[in-house]
Formats: C-alpha cells, sequence, structure tokens
C-alpha cells in the first residue's frame, strides 16, 4: 500500500460488515440509515470518489409542510 492509498482489503471487510449488521431486525431505522450511508460511502472509495460533501437533509411531513409555506409567505411579500 502506497502513502495515501487505502487498503482495499479493509474497505471490503468493512462493507460486508455493514451488510451483516443490515441482516439484524432489532436496528432501528437511525441505524439502519447510518449503516447503509456508511456501505454507500465505502463502495464511493473503492470506485476513486472521495467527494463527501453529498448530502441531502430528509424532512418529515411538519416540517416539509414548514419549509414550504415559509417559502410561499417569503415569495409572496
Amino acid at each position: 500500500m502506497k502513502k495515501w492509498q487505502f487498503n482495499q482489503s479493509t474497505i471490503n471487510d468493512a462493507i460486508e460488515a455493514g451488510n451483516r449488521f443490515l441482516l439484524d431486525k432489532s436496528l432501528s431505522k437511525k441505524q439502519r440509515r447510518e449503516i447503509t450511508t456508511d456501505i454507500r460511502r465505502f463502495q464511493a472509495f473503492l470506485n476513486g470518489d472521495f467527494e463527501l460533501t453529498k448530502t441531502t437533509k430528509e424532512l418529515q411531513g411538519n416540517q416539509l409542510k414548514n419549509n414550504i409555506l415559509k417559502s410561499m409567505k417569503k415569495h409572496s411579500k
């Protein structure tokens, strides 16, 4: 392994471990989402994509409604 390279076998092991964790039915939705995000990130690393700024914010019902109403109110003024 060169100085600034990831150990690919370690990343593959992390992906496999994440997939094993996802088989556990007692995980919460949040834990599943975090593990899935980690697996995707590690797969991106293996593909040479090291960009970590791909974030999305998930809004739930009332949050989404409130954001839309605030935006509509702002645009109407």
